[in-house]
């Protein structure tokens, strides 16, 4: 279902927000056209565009509207907000925050392996505390 407007999502190579809005698009209905993305490039950093049809192939939802609703943070964070695009962008958000969690928080730590035994050794160990760590390790 193919119409004249132009309903498009920006996202950069670091751009999570886009590429959920693009996916909630998708899981409401809502196809690409027939040409679905081109990437821009020159003096600024590359942007993917995807372009979407008009409405959602059952004919119950707008690209332009939920382009527009997923931007409203008043509408989308309502507490008696009932609509499917509410609940997938509650999900994505949250999937968003994990992510930045995930790999924000992560303290990177070292392995040290003997037989079938593993030390973690959190970044950060204070060199004497470290030694006592794999003296003891390694003795038993």
């Amino acid at each position: 279902m193919t119409s004249d407007a132009l309903n498009f999502i920006r996202s950069g190579d670091s751009d999570l927000e886009s590429l959920m809005l693009a996916a909630c698009l998708t899981a409401l209905g809502i196809p690409f056209s027939e040409r679905p993305a081109f990437k821009v490039g020159g003096d600024t950093a590359p942007v993917v565009n995807w372009l979407f049809d008009e409405a959602s192939i059952d004919g119950k939802h707008k690209a332009s509207e939920m382009i527009s609703r997923w931007n409203d943070k008043a509408w989308i964070t309502r507490e008696d907000n009932e609509h499917h695009l509410a609940y997938m962008a509650a999900a994505m958000r949250n999937l968003k925050t994990l992510i930045q969690h995930h790999i924000g928080q992560a303290p990177n730590v070292e392995l040290v392996k003997k037989g079938n035994k593993t030390l973690i050794i959190p970044e950060g160990v204070p060199e004497a505390q470290l030694g006592l760590l794999i003296r003891k390790f390694t003795r038993s």
